[in-house]
């Protein structure tokens, strides 16, 4: 082959990887656009009988937090509903301490099976004798925000109503003093479980569970054939729900927040875990769930497989860069600019798309200096993803480090 048939067939590869890449970049830019618009209220729940809701929170290691934790949720549901806490292979006072705050406490000792997925599974094992009608999930670390416009009641009773999960709002708090990259982080946190989820509903499309702040009817747990031993359980579990009729609901008026790392090694920690299990969710089940979304004709798979293919949004920007610089070196080389158009489009789109959402929710909580910092960002993510394509992908539930006792709130609001 000569030196102008390789360029040839190198710039044919190119136009098809970038063309490829710009569904998950149009997919992006598209709901953070339609989060530009009004989110739509949701329907207030009738008032019915009582409710029997159990608070279930997984907890590894949490001696520190767990306490407050208990009080702030058992100050929250005030008697109606039930705590419960999974202290998971804990070596620590993470047990004593929750049982002493006032929550049912269960024991897990398990070595092999590790995981909150696990913690999760445990319990509804535990409350099968007894069922509620739902159960909500919250991470140890969590709050509900000080300006929630709904309780953690009034998410169970609109997952009752709707007899599907219902997913509130999450955000993060930022620590005292944040360098530079945990500021950046909190603004990416917010495009993926914000921005995009108000994106979603507007366009009357389910969002993805999150982990935390998520109210599951006891008669939708039945359809779930156990939890899984994931990095992204809740991303898992969201989607098997989906796939057997019941999508989750975004409630907006329902904030819980949870702290960012103080650190940038513990940041790097946990957003390797995050963004490894987002990369092994998008690889292993978006292209199965959208095509069986299109063969099934059901616009809610068809909304879930766009929307998990879209990789972290530093992993896309690196993409965008890597196309670009190959485009460029084809073009120099005589083909078609055609590859280096359609990168640089999709770029510039996802800037367009992050600055507009910055500036509409963010940007007295985030000042100009901080989005001057983002390519320093991107470089600093590079390793965690070059260490999952390298088959070196995080496995273990590994407990952040952080001190949510300092943490502030930065959240935007609309």
């Amino acid at each position: 082959m000569g030196l102008a048939q390789l360029i040839t067939a190198l710039d044919g590869i190119w136009r098809l990887a970038a063309s490829a890449l710009s569904v998950p970049t149009a997919v992006f830019v598209g709901e953070c656009i339609a989060a530009q618009f009004p989110t739509p209220r949701s329907p207030k729940p009738r008032r019915g009988g009582p409710i029997s809701t159990v608070v279930v929170v997984p907890a590894h290691n949490e001696q520190a937090v767990i306490a407050k934790t208990v009080a702030h949720l058992l100050e929250q549901v005030r008697s109606q509903a039930r705590v419960l806490v999974v202290a998971d292979n804990c070596d620590d006072q993470t047990a004593r301490r929750a049982r002493d705050a006032g929550a049912e406490v269960l024991v897990r000792q398990d070595r092999q099976r590790r995981g909150k997925g696990f913690a999760i599974q445990y319990a509804l094992e535990h409350l099968a004798a007894n069922a509620p009608d739902v159960v909500v999930v919250f991470d140890a670390d969590c709050a509900v925000a000080s300006d929630s416009e709904a309780t953690l009641l009034e998410l169970a009773a609109l997952a009752h109503e709707l007899g599907r999960p219902v997913q509130a709002e999450s955000g993060c708090t930022l620590p005292p003093n944040p360098t530079p990259r945990i500021v950046v982080s909190a603004l990416a946190y917010l495009v993926r479980s914000w921005i995009r989820r108000r994106g979603l509903k507007r366009l009357g499309l389910p969002c993805h569970l999150g982990g935390t702040g998520m109210a599951l009817p006891w008669s939708v747990l039945r359809e779930v054939h156990g939890y899984h031993d994931d990095l992204v359980e809740d991303l898992v579990m969201g989607l098997d729900l989906t796939r057997t009729g019941y999508p989750p609901y975004f409630m907006h008026e329902a904030r819980v927040v949870s702290p960012l790392p103080e650190r940038d090694q513990a940041a790097q920690t946990q957003r390797r875990r995050w963004e490894h299990g987002h990369l092994a969710a998008l690889v292993s089940t978006a292209p199965r769930l959208l095509l069986r979304g299109l063969y099934e004709g059901r616009k809610e798979l068809i909304a879930q497989g766009l929307d998990l293919m879209v990789p972290p949004l530093a992993f896309l920007v690196s993409l965008q860069l890597l196309l670009i610089a190959g485009g460029a070196c084809l073009a120099w080389a005589g083909a078609s600019p055609l590859a280096l158009f359609i990168s640089g489009a999709g770029l510039l789109a996802l800037c367009a798309a992050v600055l507009i959402s910055w500036a509409r929710f963010a940007r007295r909580e985030i000042p100009m200096r901080f989005i001057l910092t983002v390519p320093a960002y991107v470089l600093w993510k590079i390793p965690i993803y070059l260490s999952f394509l390298l088959g070196r992908q995080e496995r273990n539930w590994v407990r952040t480090e952080r001190r949510t006792e300092q943490a502030r709130e930065p959240e935007p609001r609309s």
